[in-house]
């Protein structure tokens, strides 16, 4: 009996079996593990998705691609903790004594973020998020002034300051 798939349905490797798998760095479509060992052997493919691929504007503000970099980012952050681990395993200092028993001094919207139990994850240095981010504290009102981004309906951004003492309705009122 004739097989009811188009060729584009089938595995790109054995050309039998309907397609299961994506190989995650170029894209070949295979049907089993014995397909994707053939190739990547036949390839030299590692499999391993490029974080440096290029992507268009609209494919970066999906979850998918977010779920990538932070992926991609969390990874980064296991392979230096595991790099630690072996180093002091080992015995050997990263840093000299001198240097990491010296403090560094706090900004003071850290000081009092900690005070309140606030948690907060900062974007690296050099994103357009950090450089957008203005939060800080305000001796003024003795308070923090948040950098709130408001995402509209229609999509429209805005962007404005809020401080912690009142609410968000009252921040996004003083925004528009």
């Amino acid at each position: 009996m004739p097989s009811e798939h188009l060729l584009t349905d089938l595995c790109a490797i054995c050309h039998v079996d309907p397609i299961k798998y994506t190989c995650p760095r170029c894209g070949v479509h295979t049907c089993s593990l014995q397909c994707v060992k053939k190739h990547k052997t036949w390839a030299q493919c590692s499999g391993v998705r490029n974080p440096a691929e290029y992507l268009k504007r609209a494919d970066l503000a999906t979850e998918t691609s977010f779920d990538k970099d932070y992926n991609f980012i969390a990874n980064v952050e296991r392979s230096i903790n595991r790099a630690d681990e072996d180093a002091s395993s080992r015995g050997i200092m990263l840093a000299p004594a001198k240097l990491a028993k010296h403090k560094t001094i706090k900004p003071k919207i850290e000081l009092e973020m900690e005070a309140r139990g606030i948690k907060a994850i900062k974007a690296p240095k050099g994103l357009s998020r950090g450089k957008l981010n203005q939060s800080h504290w305000t001796p003024k009102h003795k308070a923090i002034m948040w950098t709130i981004e408001w995402i509209c309906q229609d999509g429209e951004k805005l962007v404005g300051q809020g401080l912690e003492t009142r609410t968000v309705g009252d921040s996004y009122i003083n925004a528009i």
